[in-house]
């Protein structure tokens, strides 16, 4: 095993420690009393390796009583389940809470873990010089080019499609590595004019 996946997998288990350890929860509101406890459910799972089960109460926690300390949890369940980009989601989404004591405690360990996920991506970042070019990654519609910041995928193959008004769409497939980056200029050809059909007059 790769030396950064086993520092990966090393830095998840003290990151899932440490919380119980701080005695951080999150704070309890409405359907949210037992989240401490679901918290800890979701804790043990992941002591167990129990990734997947870990990050479905995670999700239900977040949806019904959303925190930094929760989210971050989702991230480093994903990044065990090797979901690279919902990993930096989560754990980008988790330190973007500059004002929680919990982040500030661990957020070195925290940035770490989001420098092992983003070692493990691919980067798109295509261009065109069409005004109002629409990219769809995978089916999925992304933004208008030029995209704001690289964005992240998942090594392997994938298809994007360029469509803008009055052209043509294009499609092109690709496959990228972790690290690697797809930055191609794309062309969308302009639709062809279609001559007007005219009737012959006929007399009467």
């Amino acid at each position: 095993m790769p030396l950064r996946r086993r520092c990966g997998a090393g830095l998840a288990v003290a990151l899932l420690v440490w919380p119980a350890a701080l005695g951080a929860q999150p704070r309890t509101r409405g359907g949210c009393r037992d989240a401490g406890r679901r918290l800890e459910t979701a804790l043990e799972l992941r002591e167990r390796a129990l990734e997947v089960a870990a990050l479905e109460v995670l999700t239900d926690l977040y949806a019904e009583c959303p925190s930094p300390r929760v989210e971050a949890q989702m991230g480093l369940a994903a990044q065990g389940l090797r979901r690279w980009v919902d990993a930096r989601t989560h754990l980008r989404g988790a330190l973007g809470a500059t004002e929680d004591a919990w982040v500030r405690r661990v957020r070195a360990q925290l940035e770490a873990a989001l420098g092992l996920v983003e070692a493990e991506l691919g980067w798109v970042a295509p261009t065109s010089a069409t005004a109002g070019t629409e990219m769809y990654l995978d089916g999925r519609a992304v933004g208008t080019l030029p995209l704001a910041e690289a964005m992240p995928v998942a090594p392997g193959r994938h298809t994007a499609e360029f469509r803008a008004p009055g052209h043509l769409p294009v499609s092109r497939a690709f496959e990228v590595a972790a690290q690697a980056r797809w930055t191609p200029s794309i062309e969308l050809p302009p639709e062809a004019l279609t001559a007007p059909v005219v009737a012959p007059v006929v007399a009467a």
